[in-house]
C-alpha cells in the first residue's frame, strides 16, 4: 500500500484508536544501525510530530481494510 504522510499518521491513529498496536517507522530510523538505536529515535518524537514512513498492523483483514483506508495498491 502506498500513502502520504497525513494518511500514514491517520492510520497510525486508526490503530490505537482500535486498541491495536501498529509498528511505525520514522524516516530516522533508517539512518540508524540497530534496533537500540531506532527505539531511541522514535523515542524522542511525539507520535504527532513523528516523520512516519511506514506502518505495520497485524489483526483480522476486515480490521485492517478499516484501518488502512485511504491508502493505495503500488504498482
Amino acid at each position: 500500500m502506498v500513502a502520504d504522510a497525513n494518511t500514514l499518521r491517520l492510520i497510525h491513529l486508526r490503530a490505537i484508536e482500535r486498541y491495536i498496536e501498529p509498528s511505525a517507522y520514522t524516516e530516522e530510523m533508517f539512518s540508524t544501525g540497530h534496533d537500540g538505536a531506532n527505539r531511541d529515535v522514535f523515542g524522542k518524537s511525539s507520535g504527532a510530530t513523528a516523520n512516519i514512513v511506514g506502518i505495520a498492523v497485524r489483526e483480522a483483514r476486515k480490521k485492517v481494510d478499516k484501518i488502512i483506508d485511504g491508502a493505495r495498491m503500488h504498482g
